[in-house]
């Protein structure tokens, strides 16, 4: 089976489905999911953050933008640990940075 996907009010067509070893009721939850997916224009934010337990890959969180200074909310897509040379006074310090998606309205 193959579903054809048609994103906005149907007007843009999207990249059809197709799997042949999936059920057609498994298929119509993939086209669902994948529609869902693509609802709204993705901005992709990049956070410098002190490090700090408990962040997790697809977690939602709310940050303040540094540009526009409102709160936003974006769902965590990747976390970097970066590890940074110290000084002779001071030790090497770690860099966190996380890669946020926020849905634009």
């Amino acid at each position: 089976m193959i579903v054809e996907c048609y994103r906005g009010a149907g007007e843009r067509p999207g990249e059809a489905i197709e799997v042949p070893l999936l059920s057609d009721e498994m298929l119509l939850v993939r086209g669902a999911a994948e529609m869902d997916a693509q609802a709204h224009r993705i901005n992709v934010a990049t956070l410098s953050i002190v490090p700090r337990s408990g962040v997790r890959l697809g977690q939602i969180i709310e940050y303040v933008d540094p540009i526009s200074g409102r709160l936003q909310c974006g769902k965590v897509t990747g976390i970097s640990v970066t590890v940074v040379a110290g000084t002779d006074d001071a030790g090497p310090t770690l860099d966190h940075v996380l890669t946020v998606e926020v849905p634009t309205t």
